[in-house]
């Protein structure tokens, strides 16, 4: 924590509280690490980003089990009805930041989607391709524009307009036949986000009449102002990701050759508009 002095009053640092829960982690480890120690050795250690990282190694005198294992461990304080607060990432401006996870409502809402969707529904295959295209154009971008693209596009962000997408369209529309036509339809409603300037958070502010009553949320989320996920971000970069965005998918199979085809999973076993003119 840091004192604030005109104030005089409390602020939370988020990377003092990742130190603080590093070293309290350790201590904690101590305790028990002996309990495994002949089956597998554990550590701590605190990156860069100040994530507190445990990593796993199995002693095994057989070699496919001497594959270590790495777990991210993040401080989280509790709200209620089951959301938490977590650091996030500094902004563009270096504030420290906290966000709200909602883990159980989150829980709650996919399982009532899968509820409705189609057996054969290619929503999670929807999503896995929309990450892959990302990736895949990240890489050819230099380091200052690869960092805007994948701060716009977070993981959480495109987590987002994914369930957006889903809450708004019709359960049948996601038939596994339905897949380029999905994606298409998640794109272009992320590039008129880009556009508008605004990603609204699902959960936190929320959006009447689009969550189930199922998912429950605390009435101090419920009431505050919606949160948009970009509000960090200037015009410019905004942009730069938009076009980027629909030059991604117009030129899908040259950044597929350009890419990593070996690992990729886009391009197998999926019939693409775009892949099959070539």
């Amino acid at each position: 924590m840091h004192l604030h002095n005109a104030q005089s009053v409390y602020r939370m640092s988020p990377d003092s509280v990742q130190r603080w829960f590093y070293t309290a982690t350790q201590r904690c480890l101590a305790t028990f690490r002996y309990m495994f120690e002949q089956r597998c050795s554990l550590s701590l250690s605190l990156s860069e980003e100040q994530q507190v990282l445990l990593h796993l190694t199995p002693r095994s005198d057989y070699v496919c089990c001497h594959i270590s294992m790495g777990v991210r461990l993040i401080p989280a304080f509790p709200l209620s009805d089951g959301a938490f607060l977590v650091a996030s990432r500094q902004g563009q401006r270096g504030e420290d930041l906290w966000t709200v996870y909602f883990p159980r409502q989150e829980q709650k809402l996919l399982a009532w989607l899968k509820g409705r969707l189609p057996s054969n529904s290619c929503h999670l295959k929807c999503l896995q391709l929309l990450k892959e295209i990302r990736n895949l154009s990240g890489e050819t971008l230099d380091l200052k524009s690869g960092a805007e693209w994948g701060g716009v596009l977070s993981s959480y962000a495109l987590k987002t307009a994914w369930l957006r997408l889903l809450l708004s369209t019709p359960p049948e529309a996601w038939d596994e036949c339905n897949l380029v036509d999905r994606l298409d339809d998640l794109l272009r409603s992320l590039r008129e986000s880009l556009q508008s300037r605004a990603l609204c958070h699902l959960l936190l502010g929320g959006v009447n009449g689009l969550l189930p009553d199922s998912v429950a949320l605390p009435k101090l989320v419920k009431e505050t102002v919606p949160s948009n996920l970009w509000a960090e971000f200037s015009d410019i970069t905004l942009d730069m990701v938009s076009a980027r965005l629909a030059y991604s998918w117009n030129h899908l199979p040259r950044l597929i050759r350009l890419g990593r085809p070996q690992r990729t999973s886009l391009g197998r076993g999926v019939h693409c508009k775009y892949i099959d003119a070539e």
